[in-house]
């Protein structure tokens, strides 16, 4: 049986050949709506950036917990340096301390330094503008779709308005990332959604089969897609998705409360058997009073302080809170969207969709500029 591809799901804007015969197979009348190179092009060189930056953070808020957990437990192995060869203890001060260093650079400069954060928000934004900005070409802008469609120079005639339409965007958001970022973050009223003047609706005929493949190619690549998305973060089963890492943060979590309440029992049973008439269970015991006991109790504690570093950096709670409340908003849009009977009736669904998609990616954003650590 062959093995299932990586899923994807940048396809929805076309990016690879193999998308773009797959939809012009689909949606041929409308695929010149569809397919923007323009766009992809730009598309590209955002989602590297963003990409990029991310992995950059995320390497130094790991290199930074790794090396803050090196240095807590060398400094908490003091009390058993008198037990270890000079050598050997004199090398653990080192580690334990150059690690320290490394860890509190690192993060000042990567994990904390507001600017890397800023510029993979930044470069994410656009991408997401440029993902809505195609799909509200299908929303807001039909009449003039179904006009330039009603001419033999279709593709001439929607691109040089597609091309208007793109310049505006471009003018107001390529140089201009950090002012919008900052307007996307201050909208509580989450009116910025719209990124294309509303054609006017009248006397657009319902029967017209380029409407009825644009409505369809809308509700595949913009509606199923994303609720499919909302699929694929939620059921992932490796450690890149959010409900493997609660399962996983939870799990070291629980283990070291248990370490360390089963240590304190062993403790304190070992200094009540001190009071039994037999020295025999006492000397037995006598183990459990010694530093190494203690060392390990300090352990187990950095470890779980460590595990609730990575849950604050990953918020993968939020994550499965965000992901299945967005995943049931769309599947009750998408209901109304398939029941509508009129033109205006799905286009005001449709208009929600856009509204949704807008509120997820800033509710995304706002959470990650307001956290102090993201992974």
């Amino acid at each position: 049986m062959p093995v299932s591809p990586q899923p994807t799901f940048n396809d929805d804007l076309l990016l690879s050949d193999a998308d773009r015969k797959e939809v012009a197979r689909s949606f041929p009348t409308c695929m010149h709506v569809l397919d923007f190179p323009e766009l992809r092009q730009v598309f590209d060189g955002y989602d590297l950036s963003a990409n990029r930056w991310k992995k950059n953070l995320r390497l130094a808020g790991l290199a930074t917990i790794a090396l803050g957990v090196i240095a807590l437990l060398g400094a908490s192995t003091e009390p058993l340096y008198d037990k270890l060869p000079a050598g050997f203890s004199n090398a653990i001060v080192v580690v334990s301390a150059l690690a320290g260093l490394f860890s509190i650079v690192i993060s000042t400069f990567g994990v904390l330094h507001s600017a890397s954060k800023n510029r993979w928000l930044e470069a994410r934004l656009m991408t997401e503008r440029l993902r809505q900005f195609q799909f509200q070409t299908l929303v807001f802008r039909i009449p003039t779709i179904l006009r330039c469609a009603a001419s033999p120079e279709f593709d001439a005639q929607f691109g040089k308005a597609r091309e208007r339409w793109f310049s505006s965007f471009k003018l107001e958001h390529v140089d201009h990332l950090p002012a919008k970022l900052k307007e996307v973050l201050d909208d509580d009223s989450e009116e910025q959604f719209l990124l294309h003047d509303s054609d006017a609706l009248d006397g657009v005929p319902a029967s017209d089969p380029l409407l009825a493949e644009l409505f369809a190619a809308y509700r595949l690549l913009r509606i199923r897609h994303q609720i499919l998305y909302a699929n694929f973060k939620l059921g992932g089963d490796s450690l890149n998705f959010p409900r493997k890492q609660v399962s996983l943060l939870s799990g070291v979590s629980l283990i070291c409360i248990l370490l360390v309440f089963f240590a304190h029992f062993a403790v304190s049973i070992s200094s009540v058997s001190r009071l039994l008439p037999s020295d025999a269970i006492a000397n037995g015991l006598a183990f459990l009073r010694g530093t190494s006991v203690h060392v390990l109790i300090i352990w187990t504690v950095i470890v779980a302080l460590a595990a609730r570093t990575f849950e604050e950096g990953l918020q993968p709670t939020r994550e499965v809170e965000r992901y299945t409340a967005y995943r049931a908003r769309l599947g009750r849009l998408l209901y109304h969207f398939d029941e509508a009977a009129s033109v205006s009736e799905r286009v005001r669904i449709m208009t929600e969709v856009e509204r949704l998609v807008y509120q997820e990616m800033r509710e995304f954003l706002k959470t990650n500029y307001e956290a102090r650590f993201v992974l």
